[in-house]
């Protein structure tokens, strides 16, 4: 009997390089038959598969409460969601490595801030002593509002930065 397991992906992951179909060929050797689904798609109903696997649903970071609401709502469907609920809720945002860090885990060295008025960019800079910096939302992917940054850059991008990190959590 064929199992089947949806990849859980984002809208128009056409427009993205996504390589989720190269697990196609061999799950079905092993009698799965794979299904694209768009995690925003309300009309999917999750028990209708054996397995979820996250795959691809790179646009999370612009709603990401929603987006553990559908992988809750997966959880409680007969479906195996095959990254944990508890694990993606847990490092869904980027400050669970200072949780890591705090158990001995060595990690880039980082300064977590709330918002840029309370944290400006120039003292980032001297706090590592360095000429460069990135700065990230602490909920993100594809790089989305992911900086790299000299000095002058981040004096030129000044505004740009403001409107984005004013009430936005972000790791330096």
């Amino acid at each position: 009997m064929m199992k089947h397991c949806a990849f859980l992906c984002m809208d128009h992951i056409e427009e993205f390089e996504c390589y989720d179909y190269l697990l196609d060929e061999p799950l079905s050797r092993l009698g799965w038959q794979t299904h694209t689904r768009s995690w925003r798609d309300a009309s999917v109903d999750w028990n209708d598969f054996d397995a979820v696997l996250i795959r691809s649903p790179w646009d999370y970071q612009q709603d990401p409460q929603d987006f553990l609401r559908v992988l809750q709502r997966i959880d409680q469907s007969s479906a195996q969601l095959l990254n944990p609920l508890s694990i993606v809720q847990w490092n869904i945002d980027k400050r669970y490595l200072q949780e890591l860090q705090d158990q001995g885990a060595a990690i880039t060295p980082t300064l977590w801030g709330n918002s840029l008025e309370d944290t400006p960019l120039q003292t980032a800079f001297d706090h590592f002593a360095t000429d460069e910096i990135i700065i990230k939302p602490v909920i993100s992917a594809n790089a989305d509002n992911t900086f790299r940054l000299t000095r002058e850059q981040a004096r030129l991008r000044e505004d740009e930065l403001q409107r984005i990190f004013l009430r936005q959590n972000f790791m330096l």
